[in-house]
């Protein structure tokens, strides 16, 4: 990205940061108990398929990857819609 300050790492420390926050942290649990599909009383005891578990996670990452796609896909149809019809609904709005 060219004239942009943005580094990966800076990124990367941005989601770190965001990941500790504590509205998203309380989450971690219940998040990890749904992608191994067993209580916490289990994992700390180590009894769990971590195949399982990569799996399930590899599909919840990929789903939520196909959602946020289709969401910003939609964003940008709608967004170059709306900038060939700007003068109509300028004067619309103004209207």
């Amino acid at each position: 990205m060219e004239g942009s300050n943005l580094t990966y790492l800076g990124v990367f420390g941005a989601g770190l940061i965001s990941f500790f926050s504590p509205c998203v942290l309380l989450l971690a649990p219940a998040f990890l108990s749904y992608l191994t599909g067993v209580k916490a009383d289990s994992i700390r005891q180590g009894r769990f398929d971590r195949s399982a578990a990569f799996i399930r996670g590899l599909g919840f990452i990929l789903g939520f990857s196909m959602i946020f796609v289709a969401i910003g896909a939609a964003a940008t149809i709608l967004g170059r819609m709306f900038y060939s019809y700007r003068d109509l609904l300028v004067r619309a709005g103004g209207g």
